[in-house]
Parts: C-alpha cells; structure tokens; sequence
C-alpha cells in the first residue's frame, strides 16, 4: 500500500529555518506563534486558521510562544516523532513555550 503522502508546510517567513517541532491540523484551528524577542512589529510568525491537513513548522528558536483556540485539532511532532494532540478539543492554550524537551517529557507522550 502507498504511503500517505504529507501536507505542505504553511509557508511563513523565517519557517525555512531548522525546525524541531510541527504542529498539524487534524481539524480548523487558530494558531499564532510570537518571538517577544523579535523588533517591533515582527513578533508575530503566523496568525492564522490552519485547515485539516496543514502544518506549520515551527522555526528552531528559544522563546518562541503559541496561542491556539483548538488545542485538540493540533498534533505535535518532535524531531519526526508524534506525540499526539496539543491538548483537549476546543481548549484555549495562551502562553505556552515551544520547548521541544516540554513536548518529550509531557507524560500523556509516554505511552
């Protein structure tokens, strides 16, 4: 049987950057992720409704910080592994850091 064939990126400035983290959509959901380090005005590297099957790389980067209004509808890898959804479906996250070694010692990942 054919492999299922992944989604393109969301193209984005700076996300040809080294990525360790992608998020993908497995149902609508907003995303946003800032730089507060950025020049003003540039903080935001995306804000916007991803679809079913779009994903987002995230560039490789100390403090970068996501907002999303669907948790559920984001899976997250980390270097090529899945370690299932960003959190419960309809969940508002704000704040959160994208540390990849967050996302590697979460325990719902340990399964």
């Amino acid at each position: 049987p054919a492999l299922p064939t992944l989604p393109a990126p969301v193209d984005v400035p700076g996300a040809s950057l080294p990525s360790r983290i992608v998020l993908t959509a497995t149902e609508a959901a907003y995303l946003e992720i800032r730089d507060p380090t950025a020049a003003p005005g540039v903080t935001k590297l995306v804000a916007r409704e991803l679809a079913a099957g779009e994903s987002f790389s995230v560039p490789d980067r100390k403090g970068l910080i996501l907002l999303t209004g669907n948790a559920g509808g984001l899976l997250v890898a980390v270097d090529g592994r899945a370690l299932g959804p960003l959190g419960a479906r309809g969940q508002v996250i704000r704040g959160l850091g994208l540390d990849p070694a967050y996302f590697l010692s979460r325990p719902e990942t340990s399964r």
